[in-house]
């Protein structure tokens, strides 16, 4: 063999050296990622009562005009570890952050918060940017444009500290089975408390959405569990589930939204150029049209 070659045969050797080295650095990092969160969701799932397994299955609505009485209620509740996570209704953006905040730093365990999300954000809270509706938007054929905005709304609810998008007509989210409790119906409608909510339990669903009663729910079913051992396995894997995505989505490491500057983060320059384009591109298209 010739220098030439050799020199060749080398290069490739080495190519495929380091390539297996990227793959074997790659797969050692996933499985290091792996057990740390492995590790968070035993050791917060070793910690929890029964009764705080049972209240993280549970999504409480609230907005920043719910009351002071309730949201001490909440508060209260979440101390307590009754609580999954929050479903944010109407709400102004700063006031929000604000009241997120303040029940996370009181919270025993990590809190969800979720809202629908999946239009426009002006529809669930004040004082960010519209970015038209959908009739406007879906007369733009600028692929790069469109892209641009699912960016900027990707952006925009990460600020605000949204961990998903929930929309009530689905019946799961980010691999989780949810029910909204108000539409969940049982044949006696002179149930006792707690019961639309063990109801709700036993059809495998992980989150149950606007409990009417947490402290009831919680008794309910809890008595289940314990009559159920087959429903005591299966609180165990929804609770994991639970905690598995809370560490997806970093609340293992951070659980609080940035408040400085946030209408001016909301509203950054580049977002209202965007904006701008996108009107600019509507406009034309219908010009052209014409």
């Amino acid at each position: 063999m010739d220098g030439h070659f050799k020199v060749i045969y080398f290069t490739i050797a080495m190519s495929k050296f380091y390539l297996l080295a990227l793959l074997l650095a790659g797969s050692i990092y996933s499985l290091a990622q792996d057990n740390k969160k492995s590790r968070w969701v035993d050791s917060v799932f070793s910690n929890l009562r029964k009764d705080e397994k049972i209240g993280q299955l549970f999504l409480v609505p609230i907005s920043t005009n719910t009351s002071k009485e309730e949201v001490q209620a909440l508060v209260n509740q979440c101390k307590a570890g009754k609580i999954g996570g929050l479903f944010i209704q109407r709400s102004g953006a700063v006031g929000y952050a604000k009241m997120i905040n303040r029940i996370q730093s009181q919270s025993k365990i990590p809190l969800f918060t979720t809202a629908d999300v999946s239009g426009d954000l002006t529809q669930t809270f004040d004082s960010t940017m519209s970015f038209y509706n959908s009739i406007v938007l879906n007369a733009i054929i600028n692929d790069t444009l469109l892209n641009e905005l699912d960016s900027e709304r990707a952006r925009q609810i990460k600020i605000l500290g949204i961990h998903f998008n929930l929309k009530l007509e689905s019946k799961s989210s980010e691999g989780l089975q949810l029910t909204y409790v108000p539409d969940f119906s049982i044949t006696n409608s002179k149930s006792k408390k707690g019961e639309v909510e063990r109801q709700a339990f036993l059809q495998a669903n992980d989150l149950l959405i606007a409990p009417k009663n947490v402290d009831a729910a919680i008794k309910a079913i809890s008595k289940a569990t314990k009559k159920d051992k087959a429903l005591a396995t299966q609180l165990d894997h929804s609770v994991k589930k639970i905690l598995s995505k809370k560490y997806d989505v970093g609340l293992s490491q951070n659980k609080f939204i940035d408040t400085d500057n946030l209408f001016s983060k909301l509203h950054s320059t580049e977002a209202q150029l965007l904006k701008q384009h996108l009107a600019e591109a509507a406009v034309t298209l219908v010009q052209n049209d014409s």
